[in-house]
């Protein structure tokens, strides 16, 4: 069987390397909510093939991205906006069950992007050299940077690992790029000999995990901790998101790093 895992790399950039990395990350993050708008303002548009006539040329033009850039920023603001459709939907149907008589809104404005994480497509975006460097798009043309393997699964990618999209992530407190990079490995099939414990997982709000083995031993993960942090973080959002202002979303761009990081 096929098994997907993340593979983590530090970039080892040079000053002029990262400053590019940054400038393209923030034009990608741009090139977003401009696509974003204009699907809003274009009855919550989420088909991707009539949201990429409508802003493929002004995407280029205006925030200078490449061409595959270009597709995947128009791709990632359709899967979002279909998302959230179907959201609206469930919500209809929940109200009208009289399950809950909470409207739904996320589609009452059009969703802001605040991360400046960006996607690299195998292939076209980016690629891996001899002598543990990989070429990385940016607006100013490639950029072959040298990078060091973080974990066991680098070992992977020297084994013929199928290698897909990539993420090039910003870790803001400490100044440092990763390109977060999606591989497949072949797994051998489990077999019933294999499995001499059986365990269930409940997943949940009050508590993260409730686990449970074939010898009735339950074990709780609370989720109390987590949970006050997520419910002020979304109420720092929503409080950020309202005033609107220039520094307010400076504010808000800094607030998800945090949380991320």
């Amino acid at each position: 069987m096929k098994q997907t895992l993340t593979t983590k790399l530090k970039l080892k950039t040079t000053p002029e390397q990262f400053k590019l990395l940054r400038s393209t990350q923030l034009a990608y993050r741009d090139a977003l909510n401009f696509a974003s708008q204009y699907a809003f303002e274009h009855k919550k548009l989420s088909n991707n093939a009539r949201l990429q006539k409508g802003t493929y040329s002004d995407i280029r033009t205006r925030f200078k991205l490449p061409s595959q850039m270009t597709c995947s920023v128009i791709r990632d603001v359709a899967t979002s906006y279909k998302g959230l459709w179907t959201k609206l939907m469930k919500n209809l149907e929940q109200r009208k069950a009289g399950s809950t008589k909470k409207p739904f809104k996320g589609l009452d404005q059009a969703p802001t992007f605040v991360s400046p994480t960006l996607m690299y497509q195998y292939g076209h975006d980016y690629s891996f050299k001899k002598g543990q460097f990989v070429s990385i798009l940016t607006l100013a043309g490639r950029a072959v940077i040298s990078y060091d393997d973080y974990n066991k699964h680098f070992q992977y990618l020297l084994d013929g690992a199928e290698i897909g999209a990539a993420r090039l992530w910003y870790d803001q407190p400490h100044q440092q790029f990763y390109l977060l990079v999606t591989i497949e490995v072949e797994r051998p099939d489990p077999t019933p000999e294999q499995h001499t414990q059986i365990i269930g997982v409940d997943v949940g709000i009050r508590y993260l995990a409730v686990t449970s083995d074939n010898k009735g031993k339950a074990g709780f993960s609370s989720g109390k901790r987590v949970r006050a942090r997520a419910n002020h973080y979304a109420r720092l959002r929503k409080r950020l998101q309202k005033k609107g202002t220039r520094s307010a979303t400076r504010r808000l761009r800094g607030s998800v790093d945090e949380r991320d990081g």
